[in-house]
């Protein structure tokens, strides 16, 4: 391997450990020029407890899942407008939440709907 072969692989893997470490922020700016590491890495970070609170919302797992990656989609789509007003985590849950109350508005008859859901549509 070459010299410059050498210290391009270096700076790809501190690249790399940089992303796995970084902020939530730090992750959301990279996304923001379309970095797809740091995409991952928020997407791996989150993905369980914001399916699981899309899944405690519509108790639906396949629309959970479709609603998941509407929220990835819109976090891709939107990471330009984070006004940094809240933390990373919260402007994610609120896409999520604002997504499975769409979904309920939607399906409502084809959804059974508990009261503390009835409780956060208002």
């Amino acid at each position: 391997m070459n010299q410059d072969a050498w210290l391009n692989d270096r700076i790809n893997r501190f690249h790399e450990c940089e992303i796995e470490s970084g902020s939530d922020l730090f992750l959301l700016e990279a996304i923001v020029q379309k970095d797809e590491p740091a995409f991952t890495q928020l997407y791996r970070r989150y993905c369980i407890s914001i399916f699981n609170y899309l899944l405690r919302i519509v108790r639906d797992k396949d629309a959970a899942e479709d609603l998941l990656q509407e929220v990835y989609l819109a976090v891709w789509n939107g990471a330009k407008n984070f006004r940094k007003e809240a933390s990373v985590k919260t402007w994610m849950y609120q896409i999520a939440h604002n997504q499975a109350v769409s979904w309920l508005r939607k399906n409502r008859q084809s959804v059974e709907v508990g009261e503390h859901i009835v409780g956060m549509l208002k």
